[in-house]
């Protein structure tokens, strides 16, 4: 049985309600007011998402450093309740909000193949977890949202083809630069990519460092085209 099915009979019996304010969900758990007040992004950088003014493309940065990311997609800012939410995910083990992230991202993806014609990619890959620390947490919050958008979507999920064999300490409250040295030589390819659409999924994108070295080394290996997909972006 899917498990968009089982989330089906799941609201028949009991109704979405809203994780934010426990009234009637719409649909999702969150009910119309709360949905619509959420931080969306609007105009974002096409390679990193930050916020840019409706006249332009790119950012600065990215031209300069000839990013690897083809498209980046970000749904949400990391604000309230947003940091509140990915926080009870990842610190609580509150999986349930991991659903609704998923589906949070997929408004946003849906909008973005209609509008802004950005391809369907042929996987959807989440951010690795190093082992280590995926035993501590005992899931990994990436792949959760990664499960929903891919059933939403009919997108094959491919959690193994890149691996984390670099256990990097937290880069919160890290520089751009140090995030950058830090992740470097991180993660290694298991499977062949070569002439794939790849679409790396995270919960929270900061400066990009983690993203941004996915994404070089799937292009390096030989993928078409690597798309970053967020539930929040940060400002910086």
């Amino acid at each position: 049985m899917s498990r968009l099915l089982v989330d089906s009979l799941i609201a028949g019996i009991a109704p979405w309600r809203c994780i934010l304010c426990q009234g009637p969900g719409a649909g999702i758990d969150l009910c119309r007011g709360c949905l619509r007040d959420l931080p969306w992004l609007a105009h974002t950088c096409a390679r990193c998402g930050i916020p840019l003014p409706p006249d332009q493309a790119v950012c600065g940065r990215c031209l300069s450093d000839r990013s690897a990311v083809d498209y980046f997609v970000a749904a949400l800012a990391y604000e309230y309740p947003l940091d509140r939410l990915i926080s009870a995910l990842k610190f609580k083990r509150h999986l349930y909000v991991a659903r609704l992230l998923g589906e949070l991202l997929t408004l946003r993806l849906q909008e973005a193949f209609k509008v802004q014609a950005i391809p369907r990619p042929e996987w959807i890959v989440p951010v690795p977890l190093h082992p280590r620390r995926e035993a501590q947490r005992s899931f990994n919050q990436a792949a959760e949202i990664a499960k929903r958008v891919a059933a939403n979507f009919s997108i094959p999920m491919r959690r193994t083809i890149i691996t984390r064999v670099k256990n990097t300490p937290a880069q919160s409250g890290l520089s751009r630069q140090v995030r950058q040295s830090n992740i470097r030589g991180a993660f290694k390819l298991q499977a062949d990519v070569r002439g794939r659409r790849l679409a790396i999924v995270d919960d929270v994108v900061t400066t990009g460092a983690t993203t941004g070295q996915l994404a070089r080394v799937c292009k390096v290996a030989g993928a078409s085209e690597v798309q970053i997909w967020a539930v929040t972006r940060t400002d910086i």
